[in-house]
């Protein structure tokens, strides 16, 4: 339906640079027998030039446990059963995106975007990272309503072209909502969903739900705060964010979360 009432439209030629870091902390068994704790501290930045975004992502980690994955930076490297503490840079993820459709309607904004996402192996430790390439397709669609509320969903596919033997890798399905709610003052409160049908060695799937609120507290300067309960055995028992991002030139649609 969305596609169907959108039509192509000439994007705005000004580029836009946008800078975000994004500390995360999370803690749960995460499907194992010990309990993990992680901080993560995502370093991005982002250009858009017309339909074409281009950005990258890197995260320092900390990490205590046995769990091999972490919300919003995916499965790591095995530590063994006995957990351990390690810390240090993880993945670098590079995003290339580019807006199949957009359009203004009288309550805002309204696009399609599609790109594609790749994870490098440039972790620091090896129980850091994922240890070889993975690759990404995503898909992005958002589109302003009445009353100030704005909607947002990605969904993702993730493959490895040349998995290593004996890993049990697989594939899988990944998604990403938000509803948001614009408020006087530059105030922004949302709801939001994530989740992924399994991880790649194990067939169960991680759901969390999260709230967020977020605020312009200078010129396009926005910091935000996010709290996610995982509702799966997979997932973290909870976990909580800031975001704090700089554009220097306004521009919507992004296949980053």
């Amino acid at each position: 339906m969305l596609i169907a009432t959108l039509l192509p439209a000439p994007a705005p030629a000004a580029a836009e640079l946008t800078m975000t870091v994004a500390p995360e902390y999370a803690g749960g068994r995460n499907g194992a027998e010990g309990r993990t704790n992680a901080l993560s501290i995502p370093v991005g930045a982002s250009l858009g030039l017309d339909r074409f975004t281009l950005s990258a992502r890197i995260p320092w980690l900390a990490v205590s446990g046995p769990g091999g994955y972490v919300p919003r930076i995916g499965t790591l490297g095995s530590s063994g059963t006995d957990g351990g503490a390690r810390s240090g840079l993880g993945d670098l993820r590079l995003t290339g995106a580019y807006t199949l459709l957009e359009r203004e309607t009288p309550d805002g904004p309204a696009f399609l975007e599609i790109g594609l996402q790749t994870r490098l192996p440039t972790a620091t430790d090896a129980r850091l990272g994922a240890t070889q390439w993975e690759h990404m397709l995503l898909l992005d669609a958002g589109m302003a309503l009445p009353g100030g509320v704005s909607i947002d969903a990605t969904i993702g596919r993730r493959f490895v072209p040349f998995p290593r033997r004996g890993w049990g890798e697989r594939d899988y399905w990944t998604g990403y909502g938000t509803i948001s709610l614009d408020l006087p003052e530059g105030w922004r409160l949302g709801l939001a969903a994530s989740g992924q049908d399994r991880l790649p060695d194990v067939a169960t799937p991680v759901i969390e739900v999260g709230a967020f609120m977020e605020r312009e507290i200078a010129p396009d300067v926005t910091l935000g705060l996010i709290g996610w309960q995982g509702l799966t055995r997979e997932s973290a028992a909870f976990s909580l964010g800031l975001r704090l991002s700089y554009r220097f030139r306004r521009r919507h649609g992004s296949v980053e979360e």
